[in-house]
């Protein structure tokens, strides 16, 4: 809770998390907005969403407790 509150997962923080919103604005594509908003910081297009320096990106498709199962990704962005 403090490390939240501290600002560290904010867009500016020492690890941004959601910077699109996480599931609340997923649409229930089942993770793929995810991982565009991943290969978009990875890649620098993420506009004002931008995490300065992204090169690592975790992301996560359907939250487990709806069914049981869930995926991830890590990726990897170019130099």
């Amino acid at each position: 809770g403090e490390y939240t509150l501290s600002g560290a997962t904010a867009l500016g923080g020492a690890m941004p998390v959601n910077t699109h919103g996480g599931f609340l604005s997923e649409g229930y594509v089942h993770g793929w907005n995810h991982i565009a908003e991943a290969a978009a910081q990875l890649r620098g297009q993420a506009g004002d969403r931008q995490v300065a320096g992204a090169r690592i990106a975790l992301t996560t498709g359907a939250p487990g407790y709806v069914g049981g199962v869930t995926s991830a990704l890590l990726l990897e962005g170019g130099s």
